[in-house]
């Protein structure tokens, strides 16, 4: 007999074998931090069978700002199944539970990252944010780079305020990143030292430029987070991790999606100093419509109301007719307690796509998902017009 629950104290061990058996193992420096440190057991949800824990996943709360509004999220990670349980939708189960517990909790969206997306599209999400990754080895990327003027390596959290204006400065103009304060610094730095990890920021003259997390292991350096302000951090960057020859012989590294460094190379030919490939890092769902979209930022000048109807083949109370209202600058989502003439149909992924930005009205016409008229098209792309996303949260 299958059954989805809370975890408890007593879940403990199992918990921990099965992440062990599909993640870290219990011996690894950021399994221990991480169970000792961030895991509670009522974050978690476990499947049992038989009354054995077989499957699990972690919701891990975080904010992040979506169009200039603060968002409540769980950020859904650990999803594993035992082989012997799999093929019975436990994983599946597990994460339409994760769901309910959200909009219960009054988070209107959840995201992961994921293994496999094509897994977690029939549950209504969609990818949102997607990076560059990124390899070279150190002889050839020193020789894009220039010395910095100083080097500083950060120890202690008496620094952290160095890491968390270059920070600000850098998702100013970004879209589904995570809000950090000083204790989710505190957090995100302590995962970082232990796993062994370090972080150095760049100086130009007496100014940070920029900041490099990252770790060394088998002979190749992996930076988790790399911030540039300016194309000067981005080549002192590049000096640092050259200067690592004979210590290491690859880097490899994420940069946004929107990065155009390549510009800057030799005849624009990046590809021959650097490897790159695209990381879908982010999905997010709408699991709450009314919550998600009640409070984003809109132009002051936008006045008006738009309503569609809704398709949601896993949470089915979320379909039906909304009205979306825009007034002093915030959108105000209601959903109809009646008929209503709609201008529009869309399915809960197609509408989390626009929440974050990462598709526009006028795209998805251009894919044949909605037809409406070109003032129609118009007049929402300029509310809800492309973002640039990037989040770099991993757990």
């Amino acid at each position: 007999m299958m059954e989805i629950r809370q975890g408890n104290l007593g879940d403990g061990q199992a918990i921990r074998s099965l992440w062990a058996y599909a993640f870290e193992k219990e011996t690894d420096p950021w399994f221990q931090w991480y169970f000792t440190k961030a895991y509670r057991p009522e974050d978690v949800l476990v499947g049992t069978l038989n009354g054995s824990i077989v499957s699990q996943l972690h919701r891990r709360p975080y904010t992040i700002s979506v169009r200039g509004k603060a968002c409540f999220t769980d950020y859904i990670v650990g999803v594993s199944t035992h082989p012997a349980a799999r093929g019975r939708g436990l994983g599946k189960a597990l994460i339409r539970e994760a769901f309910y517990r959200a909009k219960q909790d009054g988070k209107g969206v959840v995201i992961l990252m994921p293994s496999a997306a094509s897994f977690y599209y029939p549950l209504g999400f969609s990818l949102y944010a997607w990076q560059w990754q990124r390899t070279s080895t150190p002889e050839v990327i020193g020789k894009s780079g220039v010395r910095p003027t100083r080097v500083k390596v950060i120890t202690s959290m008496d620094d952290y305020d160095i890491l968390a204006t270059l920070y600000d400065i850098f998702t100013r103009n970004r879209n589904g990143y995570a809000v950090r304060n000083k204790n989710s610094w505190r957090f995100w730095l302590d995962s970082l030292w232990a796993d062994g990890g370090h972080v150095v920021v760049f100086y130009d003259e007496e100014k940070p430029v920029a900041y490099m997390a990252y770790g060394i292991d088998e002979k190749e350096m992996s930076v988790s987070e790399w911030v540039c302000t300016t194309d000067m951090g981005r080549r002192y960057a590049y000096f640092y991790m050259g200067h690592h020859e004979g210590s290491v012989s690859r880097c490899r590294w994420q940069e946004a999606a929107d990065d155009r460094s390549f510009l800057r190379f030799p005849n624009g030919a990046e590809h021959t100093y650097i490897e790159n490939k695209t990381l879908p890092f982010m999905m997010g769902r709408v699991v709450n419509p009314t919550q998600a979209f009640s409070g984003m930022k809109v132009s002051p000048t936008v006045q008006g109301e738009v309503t569609f109807m809704l398709s949601d083949d896993v949470m089915a109370e979320n379909e039906g007719i909304y009205t979306l209202s825009f007034r002093q600058g915030e959108m105000v989502m209601e959903r109809e307690k009646g008929e209503k003439k709609v201008l529009f149909h869309i399915d809960i992924a197609c509408l989390t796509a626009l929440l974050f930005g990462s598709v526009t009205f006028s795209s998805l016409r251009e894919e044949g998902i909605l037809a409406m008229k070109d003032e129609e098209i118009a007049w929402l792309d300029g509310i809800f017009g492309g973002e640039k996303n990037w989040i770099n949260e991993w757990f």
